[in-house]
């Protein structure tokens, strides 16, 4: 879709300002062949990318957050399902998105952006949705 959006900027970009081309984008932009292009090229491997994304991101907030419980805990327990409701709370949106939006146009920055929808998405749907049972599951955590 960035060469689609691309080429029409180019088409423009010397005759209107960018709140116009903005609009002459969402204007001209089909869509319909977007998706048909996308369906004809998929792999599975950006499916893959989000799926490991994910399961990194949990890992990577499992361990920071039992990292830090540990170490602030001083001697007094802790009770680890408290960090499994703190793992599974930790949800991410917006500014990953941003960041992976900032990247410069390389062969890496399509394969970053999908795992980083993947993991916003799963937080925002999965995580969000079923956080209220998980809390309920480790009550008195």
């Amino acid at each position: 879709m960035d060469e689609e959006n691309q080429a029409i900027f180019d088409k423009y970009k010397d005759k209107y300002s960018n709140n116009e081309i903005a609009e002459l984008i969402a204007n001209e932009l089909d869509l319909a062949e977007v998706l048909r292009r996308s369906c004809r090229d998929f792999d599975g491997g950006y499916v893959m990318a989000g799926l490991a994304a994910i399961i990194i991101a949990l890992g990577a907030r499992y361990l920071t957050v039992f990292s830090v419980i540990r170490v602030l805990s001083f001697g007094r327990q802790f009770n680890r399902k408290a960090v499994l409701i703190l793992t599974w709370g930790g949800l991410r949106g917006g500014i990953s998105v941003a960041l992976a939006l900032s990247l410069p146009p390389t062969s890496e920055r399509e394969i970053l952006l999908a795992a980083t929808y993947a993991v916003v998405i799963f937080s925002i749907i999965v995580q969000g949705l079923t956080m209220a049972r998980v809390v309920r599951r480790y009550e008195g955590a």
